[in-house]
């Protein structure tokens, strides 16, 4: 049977003619063109790589192609960013296996959410630990009801 990592590479590969192994050799060469942030995820920036030479291996999404086409118009990272970020990368690279037990239903819902985001489960894991960590996990549900109190004080 196939694994979950294996269908979503594989899948990738069939869609945009890359795999997730060549993406993470491109990103790991650090050769990005600029360092922009992300417009829907405030939390999270975009490397611009140097795909020009590589436009015809695989096919842009409307956002991948609006950062193509505006490639001439972003600036490159200063020394410091260009530093900072090759330091976050590098030390991104250090991981640590850990072993959990948890239920059977979490991990099959784990699993679903994250093939309906397009990631490996484990990718999904640890971006949620991590946010935990961080202070950046947020609970929806509190911040609507925050938000209803506040705009029912406003009318009121």
């Amino acid at each position: 049977m196939e694994r979950e990592e294996e269908k979503k590479n594989r899948q990738l590969q069939e869609r945009r003619g890359i795999s997730f192994d060549h993406r993470a050799e491109l990103y790991e060469s650090e050769q990005f063109e600029a360092i922009v942030k992300h417009d829907t995820r405030p939390n999270q920036q975009i490397l611009v790589m140097r795909t020009r030479r590589m436009k015809n291996i695989f096919e842009l999404d409307e956002e991948e192609q609006q950062i193509e086409n505006e490639i001439d118009q972003y600036v490159p990272a200063d020394a410091q960013t260009e530093a900072t970020v090759r330091r976050i990368a590098q030390e991104s690279r250090k991981r640590k296996n850990v072993n959990i037990r948890i239920s059977e239903q979490d991990l099959s819902r784990i699993r679903e959410r994250a093939s309906r985001e397009g990631v490996p489960y484990q990718t999904l894991m640890a971006s949620v630990l991590h946010k935990y960590v961080t202070d950046q996990l947020y609970d929806e549900r509190q911040i609507r009801r925050t938000l209803e109190l506040i705009e029912s004080s406003n009318r009121g």
